[in-house]
């Protein structure tokens, strides 16, 4: 009887602790380090083991968590319809366009790009100001008056594509880059 309660003991004190490492694996990561200091401070001494698999496998969930965030923020970034704002696409709708062979991509030609194409669709663009919009859709720029074109000339193919990428994926990159590095500078 004495060693069942024993084992038992033994068995919730490791499940004890190695929750409370997946739990500072996890905090670690997302404060990109301050939850230990804050625990050392708390208990006064050295308490999670970074070594240990639940330390590691709570590090995950705090990368996931961080790219996410990263993105949804980014998506509330992308702007609404305002005076003054367009919506500048990522994926133009011609691609999609089944009547337009010549630039249809045809692997978007489907429910998924119909959709994606769908005016206004965060994953695929921005409401931006008329002109960051004509500088980076060289269709839009042709639409401009002559005076604007004058003074300001087309940037590059690379600055025009990485101006449409939607923000929700540069803010999940910069959340993962975030998360990422919380976790290596703990580990």
């Amino acid at each position: 009887m004495t060693s069942k309660f024993l084992n038992a003991q033994r068995d919730d004190e490791a499940n004890y602790w190695a929750t409370y490492n997946y739990i500072m694996g996890f905090a670690n990561g997302i404060s990109l380090g301050l939850g230990q200091p804050i625990s050392n401070w708390f208990y006064g001494f050295e308490t999670a083991d970074i070594n240990s698999s639940a330390y590691s496998f709570g590090s995950l969930p705090s990368l996931v968590l961080s790219t996410i965030g990263g993105g949804v923020r980014s998506m509330t970034m992308a702007g609404a319809p305002a005076k003054g704002f367009e919506f500048s696409h990522w994926v133009p709708s011609r691609f999609v366009n089944t009547k337009q062979t010549e630039s249809r991509i045809s692997f978007l030609d489907n429910d998924f790009g119909k959709w994606l194409v769908q005016k206004g669709n965060k994953w695929n663009g921005n409401y931006v100001p008329t002109k960051t919009h004509a500088l980076s859709d060289p269709f839009r720029y042709q639409f401009m008056p002559k005076t604007f074109k004058e003074v300001n000339a087309m940037p590059s193919t690379y600055i025009q594509q990485y101006n449409r990428i939607p923000l929700v994926y540069k803010g999940a990159i910069v959340g993962g880059a975030y998360g990422s590095v919380g976790i290596i500078k703990n580990d």
